[in-house]
């Protein structure tokens, strides 16, 4: 473990001072703690596991695995060995006993081109529907966006007006039935021509779904891979949120509906500017009557910032990988694969940062001490080290 302390620079002399970096690794953490006064930095922990799960694994307690081990291919001609090799299993699945089933499908890099670019040839109604709603949205059109607004507020009050949707939703089509030779043409509309604007809109569209469902996945799945599943007040902390959650949704179901929806369609409206404006200045006034009633006494402080309440920790993480013959290897003269992290990043490893020794304190702060001390405490583990055992 090392530690490292830092003191609050002179406005003059700010910036002038040594540095030190944040990583997230396989794993080195290093630790700051700061003040304005005076600035402690512990530091790093190296958790080594011999590799990730993944080149994009943000799991710290990953289990060890061997090179030879490694399930994904590490290289073009094996990857299309493997892909040869599928297209040959759902050849033989669809031709069993010598008779060809037409109702098997066969797994084909051209057969998954050809199916996603049909899907895409018929995605207009969602592209069409999507740049609706984002008309809407952003009140290109006033007159219509104050009417949906009204039309929420008035089915949120009434749940009984939704049965006026279907037939107001035909009325509203039928002009548009008379001029379309049919009505696929209108409800249902296909694309045929690749090269034309509605099917590179179509493509984007797609294109777009697609990427925000991996964000969603991915930051759920980086959240998640924190939770111990040894500790069992994260899922009961989760059970009573969510009987909480339920129990006031019974009680003000129709009115956080109502007010979640005007949110969102106010969200790019003066009046949405003005709330912020507003809200801040009503949170600022609330923190500065807390701070006047900690100074008095009439509100008694956190005895574990009252020593210290600008005390801040920083983290870094240095990135590792096991190599055979070579075992866990340092940064240097190591080149990790492109696609993994970076040798030295914060603990998601999804900002890359300079090393420990270049990386510049926080703004107003130098360190006070020379070295660095390597983090013992955890909550990562470690065999080597004796961390979480």
């Amino acid at each position: 473990r090392f530690s490292l302390n830092c003191h609050q620079l002179d406005r003059n002399h700010m910036g002038d001072d040594r540095s030190s970096v944040f990583t997230d690794s396989d794993r080195e953490s290093v630790s700051r703690f700061s003040t304005r006064s005076e600035v402690s930095t512990m530091t790093s922990s190296r958790q080594r596991t011999k590799k990730s799960s993944g080149f994009d694994s943000d799991t710290p307690n990953a289990p060890l695995r061997v090179v030879e081990d490694a399930s994904t291919p590490n290289s073009a001609k094996t990857h299309r060995r493997t892909i040869q090799q599928h297209v040959q299993d759902s050849m033989a699945q669809a031709t069993l006993n010598g008779v060809w089933n037409p109702n098997v499908s066969i797994l084909s890099p051209r057969a998954t081109g050809k199916a996603f670019s049909k899907f895409v040839s018929r995605a207009t109604p969602i592209t069409n529907a999507i740049s609706y709603f984002n008309h809407i949205y952003h009140w290109q059109q006033p007159v219509v966006s104050s009417s949906y607004l009204i039309f929420w507020s008035l089915l949120c009050l009434y749940p009984s007006i939704i049965l006026l949707i279907p037939p107001l939703a035909i009325l509203l089509t039928l002009p548009r039935l008379k001029s379309a030779k049919s009505i696929s043409d209108i409800l249902l509309p296909v694309c045929t021509d690749e090269t034309s604007p509605q099917y590179f809109s179509n493509l984007r569209t797609v294109q777009d779904i697609l990427s925000h469902g991996i964000t969603i996945h991915d930051r759920l799945t980086r959240q998640l891979t924190r939770l111990s599943q040894d500790n069992t007040r994260v899922p009961l902390g989760i059970l009573g949120l969510s009987g909480l959650i339920s129990a006031i949704a019974w009680i003000f179901g129709r009115q956080l509906i109502w007010f979640i929806g005007c949110m969102v369609l106010l969200r790019h409206t003066w009046l949405w500017q003005v709330a912020q404006k507003a809200v801040g200045a009503i949170l600022e006034v609330i923190q500065t009557l807390v701070d006047v009633a900690g100074k008095v006494g009439l509100i008694k402080a956190n005895p574990t910032f009252a020593a210290d309440p600008d005390t801040l920790e920083i983290s870094i993480f240095e990135n590792q990988r096991w190599w055979a013959g070579s075992g866990f290897t340092g940064q240097v003269g190591v080149i990790l694969l492109r696609a993994e992290r970076k040798p030295w990043t914060n603990i998601t490893g999804a900002e890359p940062l300079v090393p420990k020794e270049d990386m510049p304190p926080p703004i107003g702060f130098r360190w006070a001490d020379k070295e660095w001390r390597l983090d013992e405490s955890g909550p990562w583990m470690d065999s080597v080290l004796g961390i979480g055992e």
